[in-house]
């Protein structure tokens, strides 16, 4: 990967995560090629080892996470930063790529908004899906009725 784009990606990660994830993304980025538009020659897609690490989305500018990303973070983050913990009754519907209802939240990172990339994971910090943030972490709590997050791939293997 040539240095202004890795240097681009990590500013991008600071940008829409903070420091602490962008400090352990970027060292998987150092190992990383990136697959760049036809049309834009703008780069979309982050491979790690031939397997999606992340996608830069056209309409913001921002990552999405992929479940390789989503590994790669829960193993690295203190508890329950980026988190959105679901009780054990539906993790096996969540990790089938199953929305995050707000009652089924037993536990958020509260500093969350809505928008924000999540993982969800189980009571027993087993990993499910990443996703989309539809509310904050704290509305997240109060809400007894609503997607919480919407997921965009779940763990079922």
């Amino acid at each position: 990967m040539r240095s202004e784009d890795l240097r681009y990606l990590v500013d991008v990660l600071r940008y829409q995560f903070g420091e602490e994830v962008a400090e352990v993304l970027s060292k998987a980025l150092h190992e990383s090629t990136v697959w760049r538009s036809p049309s834009t020659e703008r780069i979309r897609n982050v491979y790690l080892n031939g397997k999606l690490l992340l996608v830069l989305r056209a309409q913001d500018n921002l990552f999405s996470l992929t479940p390789l990303s989503g590994e790669l973070l829960a193993a690295s983050l203190p508890w329950p930063k980026l988190r959105v913990v679901v009780r054990e009754d539906v993790a096996k519907f969540i990790a089938e790529g199953r929305d995050v209802f707000c009652r089924h939240v037993v536990e958020v990172d509260r500093s969350l908004r809505g928008g924000d990339e999540a993982v969800a994971v189980s009571e027993t910090g087993k990993l499910l899906a990443v996703g989309r943030m539809n509310v904050s972490g704290e509305e997240v709590r109060s809400y007894k009725r609503g997607v919480a997050l919407s997921v965009r791939r779940g763990y079922a293997r």
